[in-house]
């Protein structure tokens, strides 16, 4: 049965609760800095002025469930509920989309029980964070468990503890945003990523960015072992 993990319950398996429509995530808001000046057609928009680059507001949730069963546990199905989740920051991960996840606050908006008094309507809200994430990063070991067999990709392990001798060319995925992708290295060496020129001392270095959408080249000119950690995120 499908459902939605969030934290470490799952609405389902955990509190029996089933799905009655699609999970309901808004798309975030767009921030905008619009400035009437007089004497100008239309206003100046600075919304990029800062970023160069869309920036965004929390995302709307909302999962609507049904619950069956005994009518004299649901006081305690209620609370269990609010106990876990209620006003906290969890993260969620929908079975239908389970390589991703997203981070926010929820909230049990509901627990109304029916007029056939056999079931009750449950409903979870949350104010997301407007990314969702990939719940493996480049370093990560590849998990079969949440991997789609009709969209998704398998990242082979590329990443993590690679030799560069004189120039080497790395693709990570991104979508038109800044990323903060952190790169080991054992001895200094240059990267350029998108005409953007880095210098990367040795050890941990924690770079922002901006990555265009589709694959970017993280090319590197010296002589190093790296490690690349960079997790996707996308809307």
């Amino acid at each position: 049965m499908r459902g939605i993990k969030i934290g470490d319950k799952h609405t389902f398996i955990d509190w029996g609760l089933v799905l009655t429509k699609r999970p309901e995530i808004g798309a975030p808001s767009v921030k905008t800095n619009l400035i009437d000046i007089p004497g100008l057609d239309g206003q100046l928009d600075l919304s990029e002025a800062v970023t160069n680059h869309p920036t965004y507001s929390t995302r709307p949730a909302k999962f609507t469930f049904i619950t069956l069963g005994d009518r004299n546990s649901w006081f305690n199905l209620s609370s269990d509920i609010m106990d876990y989740l209620h006003g906290n920051v969890l993260t969620c991960v929908l079975d239908e989309d389970p390589e991703y996840y997203y981070k926010g606050r929820f909230t049990l908006s509901s627990f109304d029980i029916n007029t056939d008094k056999k079931s009750a309507k449950v409903e979870i809200s949350g104010t997301l964070e407007p990314f969702k994430y990939c719940r493996a990063s480049t370093c990560d070991p590849w998990l079969w468990d949440t991997f789609r067999f009709d969209t998704g990709v398998i990242k082979p392990s590329e990443y993590l503890k690679q030799e560069v001798h004189y120039e080497r060319t790395f693709k990570i995925k991104g979508h038109n945003r800044l990323a903060v992708v952190r790169i080991d290295t054992t001895d200094e060496i240059d990267l350029t990523c998108n005409s953007n020129k880095y210098h990367l001392n040795q050890g941990n270095n924690i770079l922002e960015l901006d990555l265009k959408d589709g694959n970017n080249l993280l090319i590197f000119n010296g002589y190093s072992t790296v490690t690349i950690d960079y997790v996707e995120k996308r809307l």
